[in-house]
């Protein structure tokens, strides 16, 4: 696509299509997380817990549906699955460097300590994390 953020539009116009059917399953499966999210954001830790752990159940439920032989049908259908699936590893990543922010400002308040990852051949442990034990 020309345009790196093009694929973003494929799955936001299949909410906006869903909304004017009459089946709005979009809606109805999306309606919890308007909540929190039409009023400018979520704004307080427990909203940002709920919003993390809804996505990562919507992406093992994702997994396990693409995991059936007749999962999708058309070409179209999975495109706008790829187009959104983009779209949470683009807010995943994103959200991953902003918690990285508040892990320093934790460490630099000795609420934590973070390990040092100087030692590029071994691999990252996320069990080495603190608040991971």
């Amino acid at each position: 696509m020309a345009d790196s953020h093009d694929w973003v539009e494929l799955w936001r116009r299949v909410a906006e299509a869903d909304a004017q059917g009459s089946r709005r399953l979009v809606g109805d499966v999306c309606g919890g997380l308007d909540l929190v999210t039409d009023s400018g954001g979520p704004d307080d830790p427990d909203e940002i817990i709920a919003l993390a752990i809804a996505g990562a159940k919507s992406a093992e439920a994702t997994a396990a549906g693409l995991g059936l032989e007749r999962a999708l049908y058309t070409p179209q259908q999975a495109a706008v699955v790829a187009s959104a699936l983009y779209a949470q590893i683009d807010a995943a990543g994103s959200a991953l460097e902003n918690l990285a922010g508040y892990l320093h400002v934790m460490d630099a308040r000795h609420d934590i300590v973070l390990p040092e990852f100087n030692d590029s051949e071994r691999a990252f442990d996320l069990g080495e994390l603190p608040f991971m034990s």
